[in-house]
């Protein structure tokens, strides 16, 4: 347009008209259609000036697409979109509009999934760009879908290799790896922390080579702070500039100083930390309790990460049965004592449901004489290895349950502060429900809510009589789990000392977990030919192995004791043989050579004939045909059998008998 006035364009005809008319059609169109649709029909019109066809033969898209696209019949795929977006790139459109037509598709990058979502616009499709960054389709579908955090290389090679702008990607990035640590609980600055060390692709265990010790390392697993000071120069390593060391250094110190005055929860860590060190499982321990459902080990890993109560799992079995000892419920029966009182806790509660300021041994109204009595028991010096550990024990299961009892009286006051705390912390510490109230003390289930939430008055008696009932109850609980515990001990141990072939292979079937992981495990041993269906015909008697064979498989599995396995498999074998041949010499023989080679083929190495002499003689004496003994001696030698045996002697004779 001139800038002295107005240009007064031309009139439209013929081919010109119509397209205009085409455009101003689509236009409106488009008006009723879904916002992408809408969008890429006002970049073809307005910024393309084309019609659907002039921009299908030009763009190489199928009108058919084009028209699926404007109209928004579904949603189109990445590969349309992307060359209709590139190719109105190299027209000139602006690159907000083009923007504008990738926020509609895969929404604004402002989360991982839309940040992946519009990489994979630019890819063309998730495999292409699966395929660019040397990674699967299914993982790129994780990664998108938030199961797995983005590597932050994987998303860099991403945005590299489609010549996508890095930074904005990474922004997003760190706020999703902030938000996902915050989530899982972790503090603002060791969230802050965890993402700086992902950003500079250190993995946890690199800390240690940064100059971490393993114990603070342990210590961050466990959401625990450390002093700045001693984190100061591994984050270093992974800040970029000032500012960000100055800001994670902040948070830090606040962080540490909140914790420093709150305290963590450490009852689930000292749980999880001796059931490690005694490598229980999860599943054991709640095989143990009993707990049902689909996934019973994770009533524990919530005990353990979360603090977790649970009337299954509950705290004495648990302290019982990880500390080897438990603390009754005065505190004051140590190592050699037989007898205790009712009641104790770190933060000890009054009669009025309060906590009170009195150690260890004196809650529940026992008095300061338990509290001495415990005391006296500590220290009481160790005569022997075995009073030192009971000694350990005993002061181990003294702090979970300090442990347990702080954490729980602090959410118990801050629910129900008019609640009996004493009688409540002694039900909930041995597992018992309130409708166990009327099979162990005699009340009814409403009747002891009553009392413990502090509505009726409770005389002292009556209050010690309950804590006592309760605790004797509970003793009976953790004495059963311990008889389940040494039930499991027997079986566990079993596959040591087998009876049989087949209670030898089911023994450690069920060591193992399986058939196919005994199966793997004789694998990985260079054992040929042990299949999970093989290993079943042992186990119903279907079939019986030879003697070097099961020895292999009990030399990998570590089975010493043979003894009873030996005589049953003789006895096994032998009764498989007479069903193959009538005669007793031709069983002796085939016996003798099962028990010291796999194979018949392996046996002839022995020999210094060929395979095929060997069962020439074989044949001949299952068909009772005559040979001579020297046939037979060879093999007895070859088999490593003393002359002066009484099984040589056998076989001596039943040749003869048989010739």
């Amino acid at each position: 347009m001139p800038r002295g006035g107005v240009q007064k364009s031309e009139p439209l005809t013929g081919h010109a008209l119509r397209n205009a008319n085409l455009r101003q059609r689509s236009l409106k169109r488009s008006k009723s259609a879904p916002p992408l649709a809408r969008k890429a029909v006002e970049v073809r019109v307005s910024d393309l000036g084309m019609t659907r066809i002039e921009l299908a033969r030009q763009s190489g898209i199928s009108r058919g697409a084009l028209r699926d696209l404007e109209l928004g019949i579904h949603t189109p795929t990445r590969n349309t979109l992307e060359r209709f977006i590139e190719f109105s790139d190299e027209a000139g459109v602006p690159e907000e509009r083009l923007d504008e037509l990738r926020d509609l598709y895969a929404g604004p990058a402002d989360s991982m999934e839309n940040v992946i979502a519009r990489l994979e616009l630019k890819a063309g499709s998730s495999p292409r760009l699966a395929r660019k960054v040397g990674v699967s389709a299914a993982t790129l579908w994780e990664y998108r879908r938030g199961n797995f955090p983005v590597p932050h290389v994987i998303l860099r090679k991403m945005c590299d290799t489609l010549k996508v702008d890095f930074e904005r990607a990474e922004e997003v990035w760190e706020n999703s790896e902030r938000s996902r640590f915050l989530e899982r609980g972790f503090p603002k600055s060791l969230a802050e922390f965890c993402m700086l060390r992902l950003r500079a692709g250190h993995a946890e265990s690199d800390l240690l080579e940064l100059g971490l010790g393993t114990a603070q390392l342990r210590r961050l697993c466990y959401l625990e702070l450390l002093p700045w000071a001693r984190i100061a120069g591994v984050a270093k390593t992974m800040c970029r500039n000032d500012d960000e060391i100055k800001n994670l250094r902040d948070l830090w110190q606040e962080d540490y100083r909140q914790q420093k005055s709150e305290g963590l929860h450490a009852f689930g860590l000292r749980l999880k930390k001796l059931r490690e060190q005694q490598g229980i499982s999860r599943r054991e321990m709640s095989d143990l309790f009993l707990v049902g459902g689909k996934k019973p080990a994770r009533i524990i890993k919530h005990i353990e990460e979360d603090g977790h109560y649970s009337q299954q799992a509950f705290p004495a079995g648990l302290i019982a049965l990880l500390a080897d000892s438990l603390v009754p419920p005065d505190g004051s029966a140590g190592p050699d004592s037989d007898s205790g009182s009712a009641g104790s806790s770190d933060d000890a509660v009054s009669d009025n449901g309060r906590p009170t300021n009195r150690t260890n041994g004196t809650a529940y109204g026992t008095g300061d004489a338990a509290s001495r009595n415990a005391a006296a028991t500590l220290d009481r010096p160790a005569a022997t290895g075995a009073d030192a550990a009971c000694r350990l024990a005993f002061e181990e299961s003294l702090e979970l349950r300090k442990l347990w009892e702080h954490r729980r009286i602090r959410f118990h006051l801050r629910h129900r502060p008019e609640m009996q705390l004493d009688l409540r912390l002694q039900r909930e510490f041995f597992g018992f429900d309130v409708n166990d109230a009327a099979q162990v003390l005699g009340y009814t289930s409403l009747e002891y809510q009553k009392i413990e939430r502090g509505i009726e008055q409770l005389a002292d008696s009556a209050r010690t009589r309950i804590l006592n009932a309760l605790a004797e109850a509970g003793y009976e609980k953790v004495g059963s789990i311990f008889q389940r515990r040494r039930r499991r001990d027997t079986k566990r141990v079993a596959w040591k000392s087998p009876d049989s072939v087949s209670e030898m292979i089911r023994l450690l079937a069920v060591r193992e977990g399986g058939l196919v992981p005994l199966s793997r495990k004789l694998r990985d041993a260079k054992l040929a030919g042990i299949s999970p269906p093989r290993l079943r015909s042992y186990l119903q008697e279907e079939e019986t192995p030879s003697w070097s064979l099961l020895h292999g498989i009990a030399e990998s599995c570590s089975v010493r004791n043979l003894g009873e396995v030996h005589i049953n498999w003789i006895h096994r074998y032998r009764e498989q043989l007479k069903k193959k041949s009538d005669s007793l010499l031709a069983v002796e023989l085939r016996l003798l050579i099962a028990e010291v080679a796999p194979t018949l083929r392996a046996f002839a190495k022995r020999l210094p004939f060929n395979y095929s002499v060997l069962l020439r003689d074989l044949y001949r004496v299952e068909g009772r045909d005559p040979i001579k003994w020297p046939h037979i001696e060879r093999l007895l030698r070859a088999a490593g059998l003393p002359s002066s045996s009484e099984r040589w002697r056998v076989i001596l004779r039943l040749w003869e008998a048989q010739n």
